[in-house]
């Protein structure tokens, strides 16, 4: 404690130089005089001796004849003598401080964690409504009522907390799981997507209508949830899989001539500045050109910490119409790739190739693909008990 004290008021380094130094340094004790850190150095001795002290040191040198010169100054008191003359400066860094501890009862960030298929906008955009939003009091949360607030106002959230780090408001959730044990719970049969013949067939559950070889229709029952017993009947969730092979055609339509979408080269910047939630734009102009957009935003950290600043910048990539001719091959080559795409949005098992058509419609073509799939055709459909005899 006493360093802090020394360092707060200061203290000096001191040389003592003479012929009767240790009679001073024993006499200046005697007077009350503390001295500290006391070592020789080429003939003299170097000592810390508070500013007080220094000066009663004075009254007494001369009765042994000694010279004491500074060496060095510390302490707080030195530090701030120089700013003296720059009120200005010592005053705007008061006020910076004050400031930055008032902003430290408010909220900064919110961080969204544990969640994977609800967005980070739509947990935000629920925290606004229960009063939870960047600038927020933090006195005024309630961690474990609003996180309870939070998870009863979207049934996706099945555990949500709360936790305050300094600034930092952190929303930890876990997310509602869709059980298989409820999907059993609810009876249901198993029909066909689509035409086919079957192929395959591996069921867990359900009794099996049809057997491999048979050709079935779309709407077909397959696996029945229905099963007789000897005194009544049982209702189960049908579960499995029935391989079929089906016959699927894939169309796309396109013309010689198409206009597309061409970026010029010019680009617009706009920016924003976000201060816990309020939007200040930084432009005056409105955009009405065709454009893409692009957006990039940026948190400002102090100290290695984010604070609720934020700065936004749209970009506007400006675009334009422009004609485009493609002769036959060009443009089939086109439409086969959009075929190809519409094909890889199914769960095929394996898929062949059967036929191919190219048809020419007044201002291009139109071309057609049938294949020969491998796929699973069983869908569940919930069986219906006011049907049931």
């Amino acid at each position: 404690m006493i360093w802090i004290w020394r360092y707060l008021f200061g203290y000096l380094t001191i040389q003592i130089k003479g012929e009767f130094c240790e009679q001073f340094i024993n006499l200046a004790t005697a007077n009350g005089i503390t001295i500290w850190n006391l070592y020789w150095q080429n003939g003299a001795i170097i000592a810390n001796v508070s500013i007080k002290n220094f000066l009663n040191m004075y009254k007494i040198r001369q009765k042994k004849k000694c010279k004491i010169k500074i060496l060095n100054k510390h302490g707080l008191i030195f530090k701030t003598g120089k700013y003296n003359k720059r009120f200005g400066a010592l005053l705007g860094g008061v006020l910076f401080f004050a400031l930055l501890y008032f902003l430290t009862n408010f909220v900064w960030i919110i961080n969204i964690n544990g969640n994977k298929t609800i967005s980070k906008d739509e947990i935000i955009k629920a925290s606004n409504k229960i009063g939870i939003y960047e600038g927020v009091y933090k006195s005024k949360i309630n961690s474990k009522y609003d996180a309870q607030r939070l998870q009863l106002n979207n049934n996706k959230i099945a555990w949500c907390s709360f936790n305050l780090e300094g600034c930092v408001l952190n929303i930890n959730i876990t997310e509602t799981k869709t059980t298989d044990k409820e999907e059993r719970e609810t009876p249901c049969n198993l029909k066909a997507l689509i035409d086919g013949k079957i192929t395959k067939i591996d069921v867990s559950s359900g009794s099996v209508s049809i057997k491999v070889g048979d050709t079935v229709s779309k709407g077909d029952l397959l696996v029945s949830g229905i099963n007789q017993n000897s005194s009544s009947l049982v209702f189960v969730h049908s579960n499995g899989e029935i391989i079929a092979e089906t016959k699927r055609e894939f169309s796309a339509e396109g013309n010689y001539i198409q206009s597309i979408t061409k970026q010029t080269g010019d680009v617009n910047k706009r920016r924003t500045i976000e201060f816990f939630g309020i939007k200040i734009p930084l432009y005056f102009n409105n955009i009405t050109q065709n454009h893409v957009y692009k957006n990039k935003v940026k948190i400002f950290e102090l100290f290695g910490n984010k604070i609720p600043i934020k700065t936004s910048t749209e970009y506007y990539f400006f675009t334009k119409e422009k004609e485009v001719k493609y002769d036959q091959a060009t443009l089939e080559n086109m439409l086969y790739k959009d075929i190809e795409k519409q094909v890889k949005k199914f769960d095929f098992i394996s898929i062949t190739e059967a036929k191919k058509e190219t048809i020419k419609t007044e201002k291009g073509i139109l071309l057609k693909i049938t294949y020969i799939c491998k796929e699973n055709i069983a869908v569940p459909e919930e069986i219906l008990f006011d049907n049931v005899n």
